[in-house]
């Protein structure tokens, strides 16, 4: 785990940065370990532009993406994942360079965050393009089961209990349908 609650999304002070940075470093995660943070190192919001007032997309956590940087610009070997809230929709962000998968499950707490308009595929997130990205804008919760083959199957279920979305979870990659 990893205590990411007052960490700026965005403009982080050095001292932000530092904070982040030696808790980054001391993590010894285990082969197979789960990152659970409260921001999400690489995820996707909807803001206004506060000179056009149209939505555009924005990638956040700022100050968690420069604390990994200062800190070997990459996650710990052994983290398979990352799991965290923040953003109050649900996602699932998978990276061209196979870093550990982000999902963002912030579904199931206080008023949904604008609609993710398009597609997360593509975007630039953290010095690497998100070879597959989902989002959903619908309250519910996911459910994380092992895989026959090795890996994560995580089937995001709406509030009554259907399923919106199913994934497949290995080392460095998720896909959903």
């Amino acid at each position: 785990m990893l205590d990411s609650s007052n960490a700026p999304d965005s403009t982080p002070t050095s001292a932000d940065v530092q904070r982040y940075a030696a808790q980054f470093s001391e993590l010894r995660p285990a082969a197979g370990s789960w990152l659970v943070t409260h921001r999400p190192i690489w995820g996707v919001k909807s803001e206004k532009n506060k000179s056009n007032g149209k939505r555009q997309l924005v990638i956040l956590n700022e100050t968690l993406e420069k604390a990994l940087a200062a800190s070997g610009d990459a996650l710990p070997a052994g983290i398979d994942l990352v799991l965290s809230g923040h953003i109050h929709l649900w996602e699932a962000i998978g990276f061209a360079d196979k870093r550990p998968p982000q999902f963002v499950l912030g579904s199931g707490g206080t008023d949904l965050a604008h609609a993710i308009k398009g597609t997360l595929t593509g975007l630039p997130m953290g010095g690497a393009r998100a070879a597959f990205g989902r989002s959903e804008h619908v309250w519910g919760f996911t459910r994380f089961t092992p895989a026959d083959a090795g890996g994560w199957d995580a089937t995001f279920f709406d509030e009554k209990n259907l399923p919106r979305a199913s994934c497949t979870v290995a080392r460095g990659e998720v896909g959903c349908k």
